[in-house]
């Protein structure tokens, strides 16, 4: 029995790459594992994750970030296609290149929440900005020094970068390795030459943020010892630290990211000769440079990106939402037209769910975790949304949007937001493989040991594996039957009710999940199905998120209502295509029987409650004050946004009156290209 187990399980789980194994191995799993294992408590969530900002982080959002903000203009560095010189030097007097640098190398030594929230507030005023900030943060390489630098390296490279003495950035995509970065075709060969051991290395990478003023920059390779010089380390994609005036270095012309004026640019060398200690972690790290990237990914996708799109679609809901109230057409405000009501009410949701989600990671981040699969939901979720908040509000503001200049804040967000959509790990590539299939590995209980008690033939181990896998599979398609009787009806108390609906979901899920294992390493190939287990694992995320947030005080509960309905609903739907499109018919029937064993439950919100959630960003209202935090609106009573943002009373009450009027004339100008062409 145990042998013909082994057999099956080596025909049917997935095979693991080298590649795929280190980006499994990375970071770690918290809730991701809870959810795949189909027993989530809300309660735990509340106890476990709490948000706080200290003293001197708050200080610093207030002060320094809102006069960096200040030196910004992005309408005019879009035109420049860079920042200011004043801009550039606020930065680095500030230490905004140390945000996460610890204080003893002379950083900031901030939290990840105020890493966020940092990110947020400046790229909800300029998106050049926040990329100019984030990255050198991240993996550009200060993550990297600081999780795997030598002493020497840290001494060397930290408190200049937190000081802003040099630029950094980090070389990874090149023209054939984009999404499949471990595929790099660039080669590091280990040399003796003039008796000193390094490598002769050969580059070709673009799409690097920075690049073109770079003092410092990053380098991944595949490290080749054909001679076996190497004493410690071996063989593999490694990273390594070099000048930028390192002999046979050609930092190219700057690319055009469709547009946008943040630095970006191609590196190239031909047998540049890095010396050995200048490997991120010194020799002993050589061949270990995926793994290392990995990890920092882990968490930089759950941080910078997330907080981007965050800044971006607040300050839209909140300001599209006030042009809605001061437009007229029809001698009516527009936001009481039913067909702008409809995208501002989904403008709302988007924006009110990646806001609890993001919370909640940035709680989950304060405790230490770095989990890789929630990163990827937030990195791809945030972003997507984003995209559909700047589509909406393009089309509530029609040809305000459309011309381009000083008073337009939608133009330039329309503009930048396919850049996230694509890097560190486009959205195709993490919705489809990683989310949901990495996930799949790495947060289900037992899968992963079973996969390692098939590679190290152990039959015992494996037998034992299996049990594990059955029985969980048997009790959760039992649970998920039970609770689509037995879940709450009632809605006198919403986190109860919405909390019953999610751990029916969450069980519906965990049972589906398992029945995937069927397949065997077709899963892997299977990328729609992956896609749409992907949305529901996103979505369950988004729920227990919305409920965290929302547990000790409800902001609005129609809302709260319609976020979680849309939520409910959208993942029936998913899992009512993964029951009729698996490659197997009677698994999809299976899926069929424990998902929804008695037809669909849930359906769409009704067209009041989307009026009356769009009524929360055209006047006064808690939700209004909620989406005003931690974005950046300028004090200048001229500015279009000031005026979209800080007169919605008047023009509630009023809006003929002759204040309001005035505005109104100033306000529809919003697109206008520049007064002194006219």
């Amino acid at each position: 029995m145990k042998k013909f187990a082994l057999n099956l399980g080596k025909k049917m789980l997935p095979k693991i790459s080298n590649t795929e194994r280190a980006a499994l191995v990375s970071g770690t799993v918290g809730f991701d594992r809870v959810l795949f294992n189909g027993n989530p408590k809300l309660n735990n969530l509340v106890q476990d994750y709490k948000l706080s900002l200290t003293t001197e982080e708050k200080d610093f959002i207030n002060n320094k970030v809102n006069n960096l903000c200040k030196t910004a203009d992005e309408s005019q560095i879009m035109k420049n296609r860079d920042l200011s010189p004043e801009s550039w030097s606020y930065i680095k007097e500030n230490k905004f290149f140390g945000l996460c640098i610890p204080k003893e190398y002379s950083g900031l030594g901030f939290s990840p929440y105020a890493h966020s929230q940092i990110v947020q507030k400046i790229s909800s005023h300029s998106s050049t900005l926040g990329v100019s900030v984030m990255v050198p943060n991240s993996l550009g390489p200060g993550e990297l020094l600081l999780n795997y630098g030598t002493l020497e390296q840290k001494e060397k490279y930290l408190h200049n970068l937190a000081k802003g003495k040099i630029v950094p950035c980090f070389g990874l995509t090149g023209p054939s390795s984009g999404s499949d970065a471990a595929s790099m075709p660039d080669i590091g060969t280990v040399v003796v030459k003039d008796g000193i051991k390094g490598i002769e290395v050969n580059l070709n990478k673009r799409y690097i943020t920075l690049a073109p003023i770079a003092d410092v920059i990053g380098i991944a390779f595949k490290l080749q010892d054909p001679d076996g010089l190497l004493e410690k380390g071996e063989e593999g994609i490694t990273l390594a630290l070099i000048s930028r005036d390192i002999e046979g270095l050609e930092i190219g012309k700057r690319h055009d990211p469709i547009g946008n004026a943040f630095m970006n640019g191609p590196i190239k060398t031909q047998k540049i000769f890095v010396k050995i200690e200048d490997i991120i972690g010194g020799e002993e790290r050589a061949g270990y440079g995926w793994n290392m990237l990995m990890e920092c990914l882990a968490e930089g996708r759950g941080v910078s990106l997330p907080a981007s799109a965050v800044g971006g679609m607040k300050v839209l809901s909140n300001s599209v939402g006030g042009f809605a109230r001061i437009r007229k057409q029809f001698k009516i405000p527009i936001a009481k037209m039913e067909g702008i009501q409809e995208k501002l009410a989904e403008i709302v949701k988007d924006t009110y769910t990646i806001t609890a989600s993001q919370e909640l990671m940035n709680a989950i981040l304060l405790k230490h975790e770095k989990p890789s699969v929630l990163s990827g939901v937030l990195k791809q979720q945030s972003t997507e949304k984003a995209r559909k908040v700047i589509e909406h509000s393009m089309d509530i503001m029609a040809g305000s949007a459309i011309c381009k200049g000083d008073n337009n804040f939608v133009a330039n967000l329309y503009q930048s937001i396919p850049v996230p959509i694509t890097v560190e790990g486009s959205n195709t590539l993490t919705r489809s493989l990683i989310i949901f299939g990495q996930g799949l590995v790495r947060s289900h209980p037992y899968l992963l040991d079973a996969i390692y008690s098939i590679e190290n033939n152990d039959e015992d181990a494996l037998f034992k594996n299996v049990k594990n896998i059955l029985g969980h599979s048997v009790k959760t398609s039992a649970q998920s039957i039970t609770k689509s009787v037995f879940r709450s009806r009632s809605k006198s108390k919403l986190i109860n009710y919405y909390e019953s609906q999610l751990e029916r979901m969450t069980l519906a899920f965990a049972a589906s999940a398992n029945i995937s294992l069927l397949l065997g390493g077709k899963i892997k190939m299977a990328e729609m199905l992956s896609g749409r287990y992907a949305d529901v694992f996103s979505n369950l995320f988004h729920g227990y998120a919305l409920l965290w947030k929302n547990h000790d005080k409800i902001q609005d509960e129609r809302l709260l209502a319609y976020c979680l309905d849309s939520l409910l609903y959208e993942m029936q739907e998913s899992l009512d295509q993964i029951s009729k499109n698996y490659p197997n018919k009677n698994l999809g029937f299976l899926v069929k029987a424990v998902t929804f064993p008695f037809g669909k439950s849930y359906s769409l919100p009704t067209d009041d409650t989307r009026k009356y959630v769009s009524d929360l960003v055209t006047k006064e209202s808690v939700i209004r004050d909620e989406f005003m935090k931690g974005i950046y609106i300028p004090d200048d009573k001229e500015n279009v946004l000031y005026k979209v943002n800080n007169y919605i009373k008047e023009f509630v009450e009023d809006d003929e009156s002759e204040l309001c009027k005035k505005i109104r004339d100033q306000v529809i100008q919003v697109g206008e290209f520049d007064k002194n062409n006219f």
